[in-house]
């Protein structure tokens, strides 16, 4: 029963430390994690908290995917064409490309960048 617990201890152990991200001595920003590009719509700006609620897009009819509340941190780039903005300046209904990674458990957004429908459609 002994070997059986120590075996259990050791692939939990091991199974988390496969969850971490790994630290690669060229980067140092720290941990490399997975980025992800999506199309999507803001439902909601939350500035207190510093949060944006999306509905990502899956096809040109407008199909909704899923929605995400994605975190937004001082080092975010939030762009308009060539304009930097802030989160301040993000309104439900703006269409968006946004990247983001699963950061323990949080979407921490890289950058946010506002379509301008007008000329693109989405």
């Amino acid at each position: 029963m002994k070997k059986i617990m120590i075996l259990a201890v050791v692939m939990l152990l091991v199974a988390g430390a496969m969850l971490i991200p790994a630290y690669s001595a060229d980067d140092e920003k720290g941990p490399s994690f997975l980025y992800s590009n999506v199309q999507a719509e803001i439902v909601a700006v939350d500035v207190t908290k510093a949060t944006v609620a999306i509905k990502i897009i899956r096809d040109q009819t407008g199909r909704v995917y899923e929605y995400r509340t994605i975190f937004i941190s001082p080092e975010t780039k939030i762009t308009k064409g060539d304009v930097v903005l802030q989160i301040s300046d993000l309104r439900p209904g703006d269409k968006i490309t946004a990247r983001y990674a699963d950061v323990l458990g949080k979407l921490k957004t890289e950058s946010i960048i506002i379509k301008d429908t007008q000329t693109t459609g989405f």
